[in-house]
């Protein structure tokens, strides 16, 4: 017979002993999934006898996560704005810092009449159901090349139980009617530093996800280029960036019709995401807020 907290410390210790990230975390995580309880439940059952099948699941897990699967795919699920998201790696596990996004975007949405909006890139649908599920008088569109990736976006509207009007397209190749407001996280990683990354996330995460191209700027172009047939008058993009892009995807959108692009930093004060407003009959009006 094994208890838990034994089980627990050997899993915790055979994932140090290969080199993962977090091992402890990572243990008590996936603990927890297989028994279906809270993570800090464990520690009230440390003398709680395992049965065969639950070490076997868990035993298969810890296999994974040693060759530094992420856990988030081992598990199938990823928390986000504090809802629940299944994921698997046709998608790229949703970050806590895009969270920065999808809360400037509702704060928008707040002062607003209901808008209709559209998130480009979509990936696991966690950008366009938190915003579907906490200002729920918008409509809401989301687009994704991939169509397994949509798969899993409509398995999450489905779950969360939001409407959400989902398209497959290259940007906005295959994409009809206008809209109010554009979100989008697209790729952004320059093409070279991908071999460098963690090897959870190079190894693991969809590459058509995260490679943004020689300079990490060719969906900032593309956008900049296409935006303008969906977009009605007086709307407004926001596009998530990497730390060190912001001076150059402001200058991608400092000529009309697009004005008044503002960087927004996250919690660590690094740069994290674009605010621009479009029209077609205003002067160019490019400022960068800090």
């Amino acid at each position: 017979m094994q208890l838990l907290g034994d089980v627990l410390k050997k899993a915790a210790d055979y994932l140090q002993q290969k080199n993962v990230s977090e091992p402890r975390l990572s243990a008590d995580w996936l603990l927890a999934h297989v028994l279906g309880i809270k993570r800090m439940d464990l520690y009230l059952n440390f003398d709680r006898p395992m049965v065969e099948a639950e070490l076997n699941t868990y035993r298969s897990y810890i296999a994974r996560r040693a060759k530094e699967e992420p856990v988030s795919y081992i598990i199938g699920e990823q928390p986000f704005m504090g809802l629940n998201l299944k994921v698997n790696p046709h998608v790229l596990i949703p970050r806590q810092e895009t969270e920065i996004l999808v809360e400037k975007v509702l704060e928008h949405l707040k002062s607003q009449d209901p808008l209709k909006g559209l998130d480009l890139c979509t990936g696991s649908g966690a950008i366009a159901c938190a915003i579907k599920k906490y200002q729920n008088s918008t409509t809401m569109h989301a687009s994704d090349i991939s169509v397994e990736a949509l798969e899993m976006a409509k398995k999450n509207a489905s779950s969360l139980n939001v409407d959400i009007v989902f398209h497959q397209s290259d940007l906005v190749n295959s994409i009809e009617g206008t809209f109010d407001f554009v979100v989008c996280n697209p790729p952004y990683i320059v093409q070279k530093v991908i071999d460098t990354l963690d090897n959870q996330v190079k190894n693991f995460e969809p590459h058509l996800a995260l490679s943004g191209g020689i300079d990490g700027l060719d969906f900032y172009r593309k956008l900049a280029s296409e935006l303008p047939k969906i977009l009605n008058n007086q709307a407004r993009i926001f596009l998530e960036i990497g730390f060190d892009q912001a001076e150059a995807v402001i200058d991608i959108f400092s000529n009309p019709p697009f004005y008044s692009a503002c960087c927004i930093k996250d919690l660590n004060e690094n740069n994290r995401c674009v605010m621009i407003d479009y029209t077609a009959s205003i002067k160019d009006k490019v400022c960068l807020a800090t």
